[in-house]
């Protein structure tokens, strides 16, 4: 018990989103359900296994071996640990925060304000607690605390995987994010679904937002349904940038804010 092992393993899906379109997915697939299969027969040799990833498959797709995983994506209780609250941010860089500031002309509240409309806005559960996203925070100070540039795009995002697949679907920003949405729509799904050519509307906002690209907005009465936003500025530019323009907003309408 005493030597029991700990294994950590990040970007599990990116053999799989990375081939989702090639013909090798369903090849990847297998490997990655071997590879865990084997990770259970050592069960009791392990304390616990972490899996961390960007893009949510079907458990019965890969995991098939694991009954005993806890998913922690979307629960409450865990919603703040992969971000910082505002009072975090506020208590563990106030140092860095004030000599940022010092090298700008902005008045302190209008510099927080401007670091909250640009980094922050994730929300992992409904109704919970808006987090900053941690690289941009990172990065923000690393480089002065004064240019308030998009830093994530450049860490994240699976951006090629949104793009084809939204292409597939012929998604169209403003028609198809107006509807609620509820966590079992966004949760996850099986890789097979992606590699047909009828890929729907939903699977895409569901990549949109595993990826970080929206965020749950406000709950709806009852509770259970939520619409999907746009968590930040550096969000919204990202999808422009990125060459999801033209596939994700229909001639003349403007990617903003103000349509969701």
């Amino acid at each position: 018990e005493k030597w029991k092992c700990v294994i950590l393993v990040d970007e599990y899906d990116k053999p799989l989103s990375d081939n989702v379109f090639t013909g090798e997915a369903e090849g990847m697939r297998n490997v990655i359900r071997c590879f865990f299969e084997v990770i259970r027969a050592m069960a009791e040799c392990l304390r616990f296994v972490f899996i961390t990833g960007v893009t949510r498959y079907a458990k019965v797709s890969i995991f098939s071996s694991m009954n005993n995983l806890f998913d922690i994506s979307m629960d409450e209780s865990y919603s703040s640990m992969f971000g910082y609250t505002q009072k975090e941010l506020e208590a563990n860089f106030a140092d860095m925060i004030e000599a940022g500031l010092a090298r700008t002309s902005l008045s302190k509240n209008d510099y927080l304000d401007r670091f909250k409309v640009k980094y922050d806005g994730y929300r992992f559960a409904i109704d919970s607690e808006k987090v900053y996203n941690p690289v941009s925070v990172g990065m923000f100070f690393a480089k002065g605390g004064k240019d308030f540039d998009s830093f994530w795009a450049d860490t994240g995002g699976n951006a090629k995987l949104v793009v084809d697949a939204a292409k597939r679907a012929n998604f169209n920003i403003v028609a198809d994010l107006k509807c609620p949405v509820t966590k079992s729509l966004v949760s996850s799904y099986d890789i097979i679904e992606m590699t047909g050519s009828d890929i729907s509307p939903d699977l895409v906002n569901s990549l949109l937002y595993q990826s970080g690209y929206l965020t749950m907005g406000e709950s709806l009465p009852g509770g259970q349904a939520f619409k999907l936003v746009f968590p930040n500025e550096c969000d919204s530019w990202n999808i422009r940038q990125r060459s999801l323009r033209d596939r994700f907003r229909p001639q003349g309408a403007f990617l903003s804010h103000g349509l969701l």
